[in-house]
C-alpha cells in the first residue's frame, strides 16, 4: 500500500480573505462541473468566484460537505433552510408582443425597421423583463 504524502498548501494573500456568496449556480459538461458563487444584492449580482472541478472531485466535495454539515448540526442543532426568494412572473402580454415585433423586424415584414429599432425593442424588453422579475 502506498504511503500518503502530505503536500504543503499555500494560500495567496488575495485569496486568504475569502469572498462572500449568497447564491451558487451550477453547470456541467461531461468532463467538468462549473460552480459560480455570486453575491446577489439588488439591483444586480456579481460572480465572486468560479470553481471548475471534475465529476469525481465534485463527488468527493459533496461527501466532505455532507460530513461537515452533519457534524455542525449535531453540535449546533439543525439548520433551518431559508425560503428561496420569490420570483414574480413577468407580464406575459408584454413579452409576447415584444417577441412578435422582434420576429417581424428580423423577418423584414417591416421594411422600414432598422437594426437600431430591433436593438431598441430588445433593450426595452430586457429592461422591462428584469425590472418585473427583480422588482426594481
Amino acid at each position: 500500500m502506498a504511503k500518503k504524502q502530505e503536500i504543503p498548501i499555500k494560500i495567496p494573500d488575495d485569496v486568504l480573505s475569502g469572498v462572500y456568496s449568497n447564491q451558487m449556480m451550477v453547470r456541467h459538461t461531461r468532463e467538468e462541473f462549473v460552480l459560480d458563487f455570486a453575491n446577489l444584492f439588488p439591483p444586480q449580482g456579481v460572480v465572486t468566484a468560479r470553481v471548475i472541478v471534475s465529476p469525481g472531485h465534485l463527488k468527493r466535495m459533496i461527501g466532505a460537505l455532507r460530513d461537515n454539515l452533519s457534524r455542525y448540526e449535531s453540535r449546533h442543532g439543525p439548520i433551518i433552510e431559508a425560503e428561496p426568494p420569490a420570483c414574480p412572473v413577468p407580464d406575459l402580454p408584454i413579452i409576447l408582443t415584444t417577441l412578435i415585433l422582434v420576429r417581424l423586424a428580423i423577418s423584414s415584414s417591416f421594411r422600414n425597421f432598422s437594426v437600431t429599432s430591433v436593438i431598441s425593442i430588445c433593450s426595452v424588453f430586457v429592461t422591462q423583463f428584469f425590472a418585473e422579475v427583480h422588482n426594481v
